[in-house]
This record gives structure tokens, sequence and C-alpha cells, in this order.
């Protein structure tokens, strides 16, 4: 490429990355803050148990109409308690499954045990991790230099006539290769993901990693990522994610006002159960009666 490309719409990149940051690793202004993540992780393991409990605690005494209508459908006549325990029962009903397939494949991501099982129940062995002491990767090519990778960008742009987008990993100034992603669609469909190694001389390919070289396990991981978005079916899948998340809220906000107005109703009946049981209102002895006679 003879010419560098300008980045555009730098602030709401920048914000959409912040807002990644923040809610993978609770980071704020590039700085990860791991006990403030291993919290939230351990949310995301309570919010399963929430959400399936609640399935429990929903499920109608009896599969009637009269027994399943409060819980599946709104109703407009209710106020205060009676509403938010609708509206707790009707988003819960609705969206307990999106929930349940988001926490679950946020705990997957999160979770090193989670991640494992999954392997295992794929039928796959898990990959070894990159020790942590990993030599640090040296600086990227600098802007000057970019005329040199031409050659293999030019390349990878023949390697696929579908390709829809095309991304390269800068390298260094000693690094032999390149590497790339291809990808078929918009990016929401790992399946559509092609990963590529070309030589940083001449372009000659290295290595081509389509989707379907990658092992049982490392498939099913990459799903979870993109079902835990909704990505992974299309804009009904998204919308879906949408509303799971504004229901999520819903239930937060339902539960806590059911929570509190319960609490405020104990400390009510606590009261009054006091005021009929204090001194001027217990029924005197028969002893306290004759002295006061």
């Amino acid at each position: 490429m003879d010419a560098l490309l300008a980045m555009g719409a730098e602030r709401l990149r920048g914000f959409f990355s912040g807002v990644r940051d923040l809610h993978r690793w609770v980071a704020l202004n590039g700085v990860r803050h791991e006990q403030l993540r291993n919290i939230k992780n351990a949310c995301v393991v309570g919010f399963v148990f929430m959400i399936l409990s609640g399935l429990v605690i929903w499920f109608p005494r009896k599969l009637t109409w009269q027994y399943l209508r409060p819980a599946v459908f709104f109703r407009r006549d209710l106020r205060g308690r009676a509403r938010e325990w609708n509206w707790h029962n009707v988003f819960g009903f609705w969206m307990a499954g999106p929930l349940a397939v988001i926490a679950l494949s946020g705990t997957i991501m999160a979770y090193p045990w989670a991640k494992a099982l999954l392997y295992r129940v794929a039928g796959d062995h898990l990959p070894t991790e990159r020790a942590e002491t990993e030599p640090k990767r040296a600086k990227p090519l600098h802007a000057d230099r970019f005329a040199s990778l031409d050659l293999a960008i030019r390349a990878a742009m023949t390697q696929d006539a579908r390709w829809q987008s095309l991304e390269m990993r800068l390298p260094s100034d000693k690094d032999p290769n390149i590497a790339f992603r291809l990808e078929e669609g918009d990016g929401s469909d790992p399946r559509q993901r092609v990963q590529l190694v070309l030589a940083r001389t001449d372009g000659h390919v290295v290595r081509v990693e389509p989707f379907s070289n990658n092992s049982p396990g490392r498939r099913w991981r990459l799903y979870a990522r993109f079902v835990h978005t909704g990505e992974m079916f299309g804009t009904a899948g998204r919308i879906v994610a949408l509303l799971a998340c504004i229901s999520a809220l819903t239930l937060v906000w339902t539960g806590f006002s059911l929570a509190l107005r319960r609490f405020a109703s104990w400390r009510k009946r606590k009261a009054s159960h006091e005021r009929a049981g204090g001194p001027h209102n217990r029924p005197k002895s028969p002893a306290q009666e004759a002295a006061r006679v």
C-alpha cells in the first residue's frame, strides 16, 4: 500500500474499546484490576445459579391458564408490588434461555476450569497454555518501513476471492513472517474466518488455517465467544442479546424493589406486633388487678 489510510471515527472506536475492556477485564485507562475481575467472574457464576433457580421458583403450582397467564404475560391493571412481581416473572420467563446462554458462555471465557470442561465435552485435549514468562514482543515496525509490507499484503488479498475484510498483525522489524486474518463475512461468524501467515520477503504462503482446521474444542470455544454476544445468529441474535441485557437490568431492579418492599413490610409487621404486645397493652396478672382495685 502506497498510502496509510486514516483510522476514521477514532472517538467512537475508543469508546467501544474502553467499554470492551471494562466488560472483560474491569480495565479503566488500560489498567486491569484483577481483584475486581475476579469479583466480576464470580458474579457471572452466581448469575447462572440465579437464572436456573429462578426458573424453578417461577414454575407455577398448577399448569393451568389461571396460574400460567400472570407469569407469562404483562398485566396493565397492576400497581406497586404486584406489578413488579408480574414484570419479574415475565422478563425472567421469556429471557431465561438467552440469559443462561450468555452467562454460561461468559463463564467459559472467564474461568480456565470451565474452558477445560468445554474441551472435555467436545472430546478434545486442552492446549498447553503459553508460559507467563514469555519474552516481551519486539517493538512493531516503524511507519516509514510500511512500504516493505506491500508485497505480502497484495499476496494476502489474492488468497481468497470471497474476503470482505483483511486484518494484519503489524510485525516487528525482525519478523520473517506476517500474520493476517481474512473475513469472508462481517466478522460475526468464526466459520467465515481464515488465519493466514505469509513470508514477508516474497509473500509466499507459510500457513493457511481455515476454521475447519481447528480442533473440536477450539471450534466450540470460538462458538462460545460469538454466541455470548449474539453475533453468531446475525441481526436477530444481536436483538435478542440486547433484549436479554435489558431484561437482566429489569430483573435486578424488580428483584431489589421486591426485596426492599418485603423488608419494609416485615419491619411494619414487627413494629405493629411490638405495639400490640407493649407494656401498656399486656394483660395484667390477677395480683396486679387486685392491687389496682
